[in-house]
């Protein structure tokens, strides 16, 4: 029998609706946001090369998130070792290109491993949860 008097609870219900929400995934995050942070956008970049990366064969061995400006990957196959300096932006801006001083840097970093030198320019499409526009390579040393 139906209570008349009986109010369903509204938060119980809202709850179930919101619940997917709560859980935790990055992607669905990013979403709730209105505004991608440079951090966002930096590791929306790194994760686009590391895929291409593990595409192309490579085994990923070092690649750091955490650190503030850490942009290296290192990746290993049977033949090299690479290590890729990602620059990455949202359409339609243009990912800025090495600084002289990045470029020396990653260079000899490359050196000292011996490694070869690459740059990655991520260029993302206007929404970060969309595939990759492009990815342009360029050999440094």
């Amino acid at each position: 029998m139906i209570n008349p008097l009986h109010r369903p609870n509204p938060g119980r219900a809202l709850m179930r609706i919101t619940d997917p929400w709560r859980r935790p995934n990055p992607g669905r995050a990013l979403m709730m946001r209105m505004v991608a942070t440079s951090s966002d956008v930096g590791q929306a970049g790194e994760s686009a090369v590391v895929a291409e990366l593990k595409k192309l064969g490579y085994r990923i061995t070092s690649w750091d998130t955490q650190g503030p400006g850490a942009t290296d990957i290192e990746a290993a196959s049977s033949m090299t070792t690479l290590l890729v300096q990602v620059k990455t932006a949202v359409s339609p801006n243009a990912p800025a290109s090495l600084s002289g001083d990045e470029r020396r840097a990653i260079t000899a970093r490359a050196l000292r491993k011996g490694a070869e030198a690459w740059e990655a320019r991520v260029f993302l499409a206007n929404r970060l949860l969309l595939p990759v526009a492009k990815i342009a390579w360029q050999k440094l040393n």
